[in-house]
């Protein structure tokens, strides 16, 4: 499978089996669509968290990457430029209603 609109009807779909990493994977299918999350029910981490992790140096951000030698190369700045941008920000607090926050 290479991609979630590849999954038939029925198709069973594991999560993991903690408290942190569950929540978050029903977040990720409710936001695909896979499932429907009752209204006010869960956590969101920006707002119920006791402590959040700092977003610098955070190794479950989401970031660009890329070879030293590369860094300088205008096309990934460029990507880097409209990754950090605030439609990109935007968009993740509206999709994802603060479960994925941005780490830049």
């Amino acid at each position: 499978m290479k991609a979630i609109g590849e999954l038939k009807p029925g198709a069973k779909i594991g999560i993991p089996n903690d408290p942190s990493k569950g929540g978050r994977a029903l977040n990720l299918l409710a936001a695909n669509g896979l499932l429907t999350l009752k209204d006010g029910k869960g956590l969101t981490p920006a707002k119920d968290a006791l402590i959040q992790e700092p977003r610098d140096g955070n190794p479950y951000g989401n970031f660009v990457a890329a070879r030293a030698k590369d860094k300088d190369r205008p096309a990934l700045k460029t990507l880097v430029s409209a990754y950090q941008s605030q439609e990109v920000k935007d968009f993740l607090q509206t999709r994802f209603k603060g479960a994925i926050l941005p780490a830049w």
